[in-house]
């Protein structure tokens, strides 16, 4: 049986956050953050419960964007038979330049 938001607080009196995923209506996958505190009376007794959350849908598709290219680029760059080596345009330029410089000594 699925517990009702907030009803840890309920149990032990403390707040709680953490992430969900859950489905939209028409079926799209929603990610989100919240946290949940406990309201109490006078007495101390527990009487209702705040709940704040956050979409970060966007965000999770972004890391999962990320993850899949991270995991291409390192298939790729893994199974290349001949070193890479990447090189920056301005340091190349400098390099090329104080070679060039250089009086030639045969």
């Amino acid at each position: 049986m699925q517990q009702l938001p907030g009803g840890e607080n309920f149990e032990d009196g403390q707040p709680h956050q953490g992430e969900e995923t859950g489905f939209n209506r028409d079926g799209s996958k929603v990610h989100w953050i919240f946290r949940t505190s406990p309201i109490k009376n006078t007495e101390g007794q527990i009487v209702a419960v705040l709940e704040m959350s956050l979409d970060i849908t966007e965000r999770k598709e972004l890391e999962e964007k990320l993850e899949t290219s991270e995991r291409k680029y390192h298939e790729i760059f893994n199974h290349i038979p001949n070193p890479v080596f990447v090189l920056i345009t301005i340091l190349w330029r400098s390099w090329t330049a104080t070679r060039a410089s250089r009086p030639c000594t045969t």
